[in-house]
């Protein structure tokens, strides 16, 4: 699937859609109707899906309700207190419709590092004209970060140098600052309201991870990794460069060293820790 299929799915289907794992043959999910299935917060907040729903007084199967007949009078005043109360909750309906049409979606692209959330996040922000908040710009400064430990690999003096030299666990959850975090993500919501855009993009590792965060998702993308090739990942992140930093492989490790870190460090993290453990309500493609 391309980036401009995703495209079309985001920009005519509620967030809610029918729960499917899409490939490159898959026919988009039904347009929205007035009985999708959404959620609401409030008649101004985005919709939710059950994905992301948390909210103890908002139901994820509740309908949206169709207007009424056209024979009720829209006039407030005519005909006195019922007809009133009948327009204001055509109006309140109407009202419905309109902020779900209106709202801003937020895309949540999650994956193993590596299976390409940074490609399809940029292509996603050039094509729906929306910015991307980065969870890899909301670490921790490494003092503050959980201690790295690789003496489950290998003895300690036998640690490769640049991997010695890595000090914070910055694939554990509490390495991020999610409190800045969530509030790159409302104050881009907040850029995109005022700009009329259509979607603000999140790229992170970890996205999953905390409700703070979790709460913003309208839609999930998620890279499925289970096509891949055993190794293929490490190479990928063995050979590119990653934060500015200069790649593994430039750095003297060898790509059997790597893959070891790779596959009993950072794998094993993304699993315990970044996962989606359901994905019923996401759209899975594979990777990049």
């Amino acid at each position: 699937m391309t980036c401009a299929s995703l495209l079309l799915i985001l920009s005519s289907s509620s967030p809610a859609h029918s729960p499917s794992v899409l490939s490159s043959s898959s026919p988009p999910p039904p347009l929205l109707s007035s009985t999708s299935p959404v959620c609401f917060l409030n008649p101004v907040r985005s919709p939710c899906s059950r994905f992301t729903h948390h909210h103890p007084t908002c139901s994820p199967r509740l309908l949206l309700p169709r207007p009424l007949p056209s024979s009720h009078s829209p006039c407030p005043s005519a005909g006195g207190e019922a007809p009133r109360r009948r327009w204001l909750v055509s109006l309140n309906r109407q009202a419905y419709k309109l902020s779900l049409l209106m709202a801003v979606r937020v895309v949540g692209v999650m994956g193993c590092t590596g299976t390409g959330k940074s490609c399809v996040s940029a292509e996603l922000a050039s094509l729906l004209e929306a910015d991307v908040v980065e969870g890899d710009k909301c670490f921790l400064p490494p003092h503050e970060c959980p201690w790295l430990d690789l003496t489950h690999i290998w003895p300690k003096e036998q640690i490769p140098e640049a991997l010695a030299s890595k000090k914070a666990d910055t694939n554990h959850p509490d390495a991020l600052d999610w409190v800045k975090f969530d509030e790159m993500i409302a104050s881009a919501r907040e850029v995109a309201e005022v700009q009329r855009r259509k979607a603000v993009i999140i790229d992170s590792f970890l996205l999953q991870c905390r409700e703070v965060v979790r709460r913003h998702i309208t839609d999930v993308v998620f890279l499925d990794d289970s096509n891949m090739h055993p190794g293929e990942l490490a190479r990928r992140k063995w050979e590119r460069g990653h934060l500015g930093k200069k790649s593994y492989k430039e750095r003297g490790v060898s790509f059997e060293d790597y893959r070891l870190y790779f596959e009993e460090y950072v794998y094993k993290r993304y699993v315990e820790f970044g996962k989606p453990s359901d994905l019923s309500d996401a759209i899975v493609l594979d990777c990049m």
